[in-house]
């Protein structure tokens, strides 16, 4: 749209509602609480209807483009959307002048009579509330007919007072054909339990709203809405249009559709052909409305005195996720402004409810509640969507799942708590609602898919399994659960080795998985079973990669068919496809224990990624340590005369060990037998004993083959827990610093117990053990 001249002509988009794609609904709201039109008050004219319209076959929808204006300046605190990023404006016309109105404020819808109904987001256009444009929702908000008429489930409220002609605009952007469907419009008598006044006439002025179709300034269709202009002196609320088809326009023209209170019914321009154009007429020369200044609603600052004023408030048994970020935004308040917070559940008996709260997801509070109805009302795919609102004096913060949850309160972290004298705008009513898609899988609904995974399912294969739901939360709006395969479903998403391929969750105790299957390390193969899809793979992060391939797909594709198959290798030549498992992660390095190839051939050097070796100093006199209730400290303190007995200590008590007893003499060169080795794909170490030297022990480590500072480290792992057995796994920092790490990712001690540790060292041998 040219915006370098105030001479704008604007095609006046008449609020059109097209039958096709949209539904009516019988308005049998029963309206629980009325607040009365305030007696005296001009009328008001409040108009539901839902406009689309084609040109060249090209759909128009307003309601997508005033909602999408709305949420946008909602959330960048502006005004200018819907005029500067769409080709809509409210335009009106009084004494001949047209004028382009600017919106004063953004916030709740209110009637004449400056009453709020404290729920619909508006587009204000005077101060008074009295000149409106909004989006709704039948499932959302409570709407009411003045005679049980039908009007859109969802679309556009129009409101406007005054005798002004008053008109929501689009201009063309290019030539072509107008087809404007039939459609009906509605008078309102009440929105969320608020009268709007139209019918009631106390004051005795004469309540009558004449509505016309335009093009540029010819008149396409009038109607009149009001008391007693119907048939036989009956009220009218409630207009069918005809339908326009094929009409010539050129890029600039104005199509409109106008309201105005005690108006007169204009006559219309008659069609004498098909493909005839309205009468030419001058395009309307548009003036540019000053804006005035509008009463500010009173923030809610963080700080009130030397405390918070909020409390944050998360839902009693929530999960873990929503649980941390209720933390997150107790100690961001508190860092940010050095003032004292408080963090609790919504359980009542436990914690009251406090005067100020900031309300984390869906609490058991009444203003949650009422956010949450609106987020869910709204649509169905709402995933992806969330509200952030103030509700008399609470903040709720509200994510159709955790995902948009988390997006929600880095949002309002990151716009609102800037320092220690920032505040919540009163009025806040944050609307985000991203565009979705519908995608299908095998012709299915993705809606109705579960994505699984193994019974023990690494951390690639996880992150692999919500990456993916992420991606419909992000496109379509839905939230696929993350399952193991311990259930069956109809429609399923395998990532990884699971029992539908074959493999139970107790196979890798004797081989591992995808030895079980003939597949290489970086063997992926995507394929369909019915409705049930398969990502196998020979290795985590080849089904990771394999998942990264159908969300690349799907980006592209509406349906994932049941011909799709994918197989191959991830490969780690290039970065680009490297680093291409979920969030940009590479894999570094690996080991998988091969003893042969594919075919069977024994594979030489299959360790030569580990060295069997002694650490320096004292670790050649190591102990084993065994806790008082091991059978074999029992069976040894119950018979001294064992040969065992001269080796077992006295008991000992230690922060690490607790109470145990310990094995003074161990040998690394122990019985003359192999301590450790590879076979089905599996690293082992095994511990003996031996009279006269002890315990054997193998210490395998991978000097000089792996090192890196950021990244993931995994690995599965069977533990010997019994008859003192100590086992550990472990990383230290390079050689060269004065200090370094160790990270333990666990020690047993010779007990059933799995002990994780955090470490530093110095060269001169200084301990810190954190």
């Amino acid at each position: 749209m040219n915006k370098q001249t105030v001479k704008i002509v604007s095609l006046f988009l008449s609020v059109v509602f097209i039958l096709s794609g949209c539904s009516f609904t019988k308005a049998t709201v029963t309206t629980t609480k009325v607040t009365s039109y305030p007696e005296g008050k001009e009328a008001q004219a409040v108009l539901a209807f839902n406009p689309i319209f084609y040109i060249d076959g090209e759909l128009v929808d307003a309601t997508d483009d005033i909602n999408d204006a709305i949420v946008t300046d909602a959330q960048e605190k502006t005004l200018n959307s819907l005029s500067d990023n769409t080709q809509w404006n409210w335009v009106s016309k009084s004494e001949d002048e047209w004028m382009i109105r600017t919106a004063s404020s953004l916030e709740r819808w209110r009637n004449k009579g400056n009453v709020s109904n404290g729920k619909l987001r508006a587009y204000l256009y005077s101060g008074d509330g009295s000149r409106s444009l909004m989006c709704y929702a039948t499932s959302q908000y409570e709407l009411e007919s003045y005679n049980n008429e039908s009007f859109p489930e969802s679309g556009i409220l129009m409101s406007t007072s005054g005798s002004d002609l008053e008109n929501l605009s689009y201009i063309a952007e290019y030539d072509g054909e107008l087809d404007i469907p039939a459609t009906t419009l509605t008078i309102m008598k009440t929105v969320g339990g608020v009268e709007t006044g139209f019918l009631d006439d106390e004051d005795g002025s004469v309540r009558t709203a004449v509505v016309n179709i335009l093009i540029n300034e010819t008149v396409l269709w009038s109607g009149e809405f009001g008391k007693g202009v119907g048939k036989d002196g009956a009220d009218v609320t409630f207009l069918e249009t005809p339908e326009f088809t094929e009409l010539p326009i050129a890029a600039g023209d104005v199509i409109s559709f106008g309201i105005q209170l005690n108006g007169e019914k204009q006559k219309a321009w008659k069609r004498v052909a098909p493909a005839s154009k309205p009468q030419k007429t001058d395009k309307p020369v548009f003036k540019n409305e000053e804006k005035k200044p509008t009463e500010k609603v009173k923030g809610l600052s963080f700080v009130d005195g030397y405390n918070s004023r909020f409390e944050v408030v998360y839902p009693e048994g929530s999960s873990f996720a929503v649980q941390k970020l209720g933390n997150k935004v107790y100690t961001t308040i508190e860092s940010v402004t050095e003032a004292e917070s408080r963090l609790k559940t919504d359980d009542s008996e436990t914690y009251g409810a406090s005067e100020y709260e900031i309300l984390i997801g869906e609490t058991s509070r009444s203003a949650s509640k009422e956010v949450y109805s609106n987020l869910r009302g709204y649509r169905k795919n709402c995933a992806n969507d969330y509200i952030i609102a103030v509700v008399g004096k609470d903040v709720v913060i509200a994510g159709g799942s955790e995902t948009a949850l988390e997006n929600a309160v880095n949002f309002f972290l990151d716009t609102y708590l800037i320092n220690d004298k920032s505040e919540v705008p009163g009025d806040l009513y944050i609307v985000s609602r991203p565009k979705v898609r519908a995608l299908t899988i095998n012709g299915t609904d993705a809606a109705n898919y579960v994505i699984r995974t193994e019974r023990y399912p690494s951390i690639l294969t996880k992150r692999a399994a919500n990456q993916l739901a992420d991606f419909f939360i992000a496109q379509c709006g839905i939230t696929l659960p993350v399952e193991s395969d311990q259930k069956t479903t109809a429609n399923e998403i395998l990532v990884g080795l699971t029992e539908r391929s074959g493999v139970s969750a107790s196979v890798f105790k004797s081989q591992s998985l995808d030895y079980v299957k003939g597949y290489e390390a970086t063997d992926y193969n995507i394929f369909f079973n019915g409705n049930k899809l398969f990502i196998e793979a020979g290795s985590d992060y080849a089904a990771n990669y394999g998942v990264e391939l159908i969300k690349n797909y799907l980006t592209k594709q509406n349906n994932l068919p049941a011909t799709y198959k994918a197989s191959g290798k991830y490969d780690t030549s290039t970065d680009e496809t490297k680093y291409a498992l979920s969030d940009g992660y590479g894999l570094a390095w690996t080991d998988e224990f091969y003893t042969s190839d594919k075919s069977g051939n024994s594979i030489e050097n299959k360790l030569t990624n580990w060295i069997d070796t002694p650490a320096a100093g004292s670790d050649a006199s190591d102990t084993v340590c065994y806790s008082p209730e091991s059978d074999l400290v029992k069976e040894l303190l119950a018979n001294p005369t064992d040969p065992l007995y001269k080796l077992l200590s006295q008991e000992k008590s230690d922060k690490s060990h607790g109470k145990y007893y310990e094995f003074s003499k161990i040998s690394r060169t122990g019985p003359s037998n192999v301590f450790y080795g590879a076979s089905n794909n599996l690293l082992w170490q095994k511990a003996r004993f031996d009279y006269s030297s002890g315990f054997s022990v193998s210490r395998l480590v991978t000097e000089g083959a792996m090192d890196f500072r950021y990244g993931i480290f995994e690995t599965r792992i069977m533990i010997n827990l019994e008859n003192g057995v100590s086992s550990c796994v472990w990383f230290h920092g390079s050689s060269g610093s004065e200090y370094y790490p160790e990270i333990d990712l666990f020690e047993n001690f010779g007990g059933p117990v799995l002990t994780p540790n955090l470490h530093t060292w110095s060269v001169t041998g200084y301990h810190v053990d954190h």
